[in-house]
């Protein structure tokens, strides 16, 4: 998670800064939402998963 802080944080930097760099910034700011999002993905079917692994142990029991 601190990387994708770290993207987003100079791609808003760069904006900022430079108009020329706008192009590298937009694209590094959208890469990091990218990993962000497939992170919490990641995070959410992971718990879902256990929630799913636990409920059909429970209707077995």
């Amino acid at each position: 998670m601190p990387l994708v802080g770290v993207l987003v944080t100079v791609g808003v930097g760069s904006l900022l800064v430079n108009q020329s760099m706008s192009q590298i910034a937009m694209l590094m700011m959208i890469v990091g939402i990218l990993i962000a999002c497939l992170m919490v993905s990641a995070l959410v079917t992971k718990q879902m998963r256990g929630w799913m692994i636990n409920q059909i142990q429970y209707y077995i029991r």
